[in-house]
């Protein structure tokens, strides 16, 4: 019994810690500093998601898990990328039974500039690189606060 209190104690103490973490990384990128190239991130992934999507397609995926809840979080879920794919896939949701049916045909081009023009904007940023090398000293000091706490 005194083993699992210590487990439960532990786990809340590793939420706590990485709830610290992830409120203190939040609060670095949001810095002014850090807000223009966190836009040109943010641009660079739109024009890739852009660039890679289908111009043309057509097809429908049909899918149940047999309860109506979890068919209903799965459709929540699909309702967030629906301006993405309405124009081509259509989402028939199945709520009395365990079924997934695929059929879908799509078309489009990637050109491979665009991918590398992105990528070098990306890379070669070196506030981003900043931003980067502040992420990896933060989860390393996070993981050397969790087995601090394990020894």
């Amino acid at each position: 019994m005194k083993e699992q209190l210590e487990l439960i104690i532990d786990l809340f103490r590793k939420i706590r810690l990485g709830y610290i973490r992830i409120h203190d990384l939040i609060n670095y990128l949001l810095q002014d500093k850090n807000k223009k190239t966190l836009e040109l991130f943010k641009n660079q992934l739109f024009i890739l998601f852009r660039e890679i999507s289908p111009k043309k397609g057509k097809g429908y995926i049909k899918f149940g898990s047999g309860d109506p809840y979890n068919t209903g979080r799965v459709m929540e879920a699909a309702a967030v990328l629906y301006p993405y794919y309405e124009s081509f896939t259509e989402v028939i949701p199945v709520f009395d039974e365990a079924c997934i049916e695929v059929k879908q045909q799509a078309k489009g081009r990637i050109r491979l500039f665009v991918l590398i023009k992105s990528a070098i904007k990306i890379f070669t940023s070196k506030e981003l690189r900043e931003i980067y090398k502040h992420f990896c000293i933060e989860a390393d000091g996070f993981k050397q606060d969790i087995k601090a706490g394990e020894g």
